[in-house]
């Protein structure tokens, strides 16, 4: 908000984002005990934003590494196919790593008995090295997140995919290709009727 105070909305990859798995609907996130994002960073972020453990963190091969798009061929011609083997990566120019932030419900409570994190807890990890963890900066103990559910699916708070709308446009094409294919097995195949020992086996 370039400090103007106001806040600041941010569009999140829903593959990113991963919500308490109890949590079956949008309307009962403000009730998940926790809540991960996963942010792919530059190293020199990394160390940027934590000082100290920032530089203990080491760089993820499946950001970091690039793996080309062909390689050759038995003639030595590109093959034109993708690679999935490892082996075909080579190391990028630059590091990245995962930093998962979670946004948790904390119940631990002080030496007199008082709630540690009363309105929740925030934690920052990537690997295995722990960047930070603190209080949740927000008064009302809320997530910050918000997710919009255009298509209603009961097994999972993202709604339904948009694959899935066409899957009654793809139905009746395979039904119609399906007709297309018996017809003409149908038309292809002589098939006889006759009655019981009404042909001797040559005249059949």
């Amino acid at each position: 908000d370039y400090g103007q105070g106001d806040i600041v909305l941010g569009v999140i990859d829903p593959r990113r984002l991963h919500v308490d798995h109890r949590v079956r609907d949008v309307t009962e996130i403000p009730r998940a005990q926790y809540i991960r994002l996963d942010t792919p960073m530059p190293m020199t972020e990394i160390r940027r934003l934590w000082p100290g453990r920032g530089a203990e963190v080491e760089p993820d091969e499946s950001l970091s590494d690039y793996t080309p798009m062909s390689r050759p061929g038995i003639l030595g011609r590109p093959s034109g196919k993708r690679p999935i083997q490892s082996a075909y990566a080579t190391k990028g120019p630059y590091e990245w790593a995962w930093v998962n932030e979670y946004w948790l419900v904390s119940e631990q409570l002080s030496e007199v008995g008082e709630p540690l994190f009363p309105t929740g807890r925030v934690l920052h990890r990537a690997g295995r090295i722990v960047l930070d963890d603190g209080p949740n900066p927000y008064w009302d103990g809320m997530w910050p997140i918000d997710v919009w559910d255009w298509r209603v699916d009961p097994d999972s708070i993202l709604g339904r995919a948009d694959v899935a709308e066409c899957l009654k446009l793809q139905e009746a094409f395979n039904r119609l290709g399906n007709a297309l294919v018996k017809n003409a097995l149908l038309n292809c195949t002589v098939s006889v009727i006759a009655d019981t020992n009404a042909l001797s086996p040559e005249e059949w």
